[in-house]
């Protein structure tokens, strides 16, 4: 009876495990290890989206800033128009009237 117990307790022990013990070690290893590199790439999936979504609104920022400086471009383009149009009248009316006055 003695004999059948120390054979329980000798077969429990990891050393008399065989090849069982090493692979269950490598299986919790590998599954820590896969935790590791999944909280790895998320942390790296989260930055690179962070990345992204602030080169968009950096995008969209220099998209807005290109638009406003379209319309100054174009009001200053029609205001000078305007300006040398004013010119050429004020021209042509001060030469028409000298022109008569002589």
């Amino acid at each position: 009876m003695l004999s059948c117990i120390r054979l329980r307790c000798v077969a429990a022990h990891p050393r008399h495990w065989g090849n069982r013990f090493p692979q269950q070690l490598r299986l919790l290893a590998d599954e820590e290890s896969n935790k590791n590199r999944d909280k790895k790439y998320g942390k790296l999936w989260n930055k690179q989206i962070g990345e992204l979504v602030r080169k968009r609104n950096m995008l969209a920022l220099i998209g807005e800033y290109v638009e406003l400086q379209e319309k100054y471009v174009d009001s200053r383009l029609r205001s000078n128009k305007m300006l040398i149009e004013l010119a050429k009248a004020v021209w042509s009316y001060e030469t028409l009237s000298h022109g008569k006055s002589q």
